[in-house]
């Protein structure tokens, strides 16, 4: 019988670990899936060119569009994670959420690749942004987000790295560890 614990002990032991491991390489790769496309910037600067309008298309949107949603949708399902289909920044934050500032002192958590950060623009109303994280810095976290600069702006023209400081962050989800791989 002990034999038995131990070998159940060991093979839900396995099991578990293998998730981890599988989560944390689906992490990954939704950062190299991001990654990939820091070449990619707008034709004529007005949400246009060859692979802003497939991001685009993929949610159901036209060229013109806003496209920093359209395109954490496209790395999401490249690298095989079901998960939603939106344009809309504000959609990503439904479900799946890990932080939501509730107060100005409120501190952000550790965050992992491949989670997804929101902005709030006070003259939306809303949130107006979403990146993806491709590393925690302890006060400042490393993204790659669409439709954005180096410089950070809301409506860049391109695939761009920035760091931004953890105060400036509204909400985080988690959309690998909650959702299912697609088969």
């Amino acid at each position: 019988m002990a034999k038995i614990c131990v070998l159940i002990g060991c093979l839900l032991a396995s099991f578990l670990g293998h998730g981890q491991d599988s989560i944390r390489a689906l992490r990954l790769k939704v950062v190299k899936q991001a990654e990939s496309q820091l070449y990619v910037r707008e034709l004529t600067g007005h949400n246009d060119g060859l692979e802003v309008e497939i991001y685009l298309k993929l949610v159901g949107m036209d060229k013109g569009q806003p496209w920093c949603g359209a395109y954490v949708s496209w790395v999401f399902f490249k690298a095989g994670v079901k998960t939603i289909r939106s344009a809309r920044a504000a959609d990503w934050f439904k479900t799946n959420i890990v932080y939501k500032k509730t107060n100005l002192g409120q501190k952000v958590p550790d965050l992992l690749p491949a989670q997804t950060v929101a902005f709030w623009y006070n003259n939306l109303g809303r949130i107006g942004h979403i990146v993806i994280v491709e590393k925690d810095m302890q006060n400042s976290v490393a993204t790659i987000g669409g439709n954005t600069s180096a410089k950070g702006e809301r409506e860049g023209q391109g695939v761009s790295k920035k760091i931004f400081p953890k105060s400036m962050i509204y909400a985080v989800s988690d959309h690998v560890q909650y959702s299912k791989q697609l088969q």
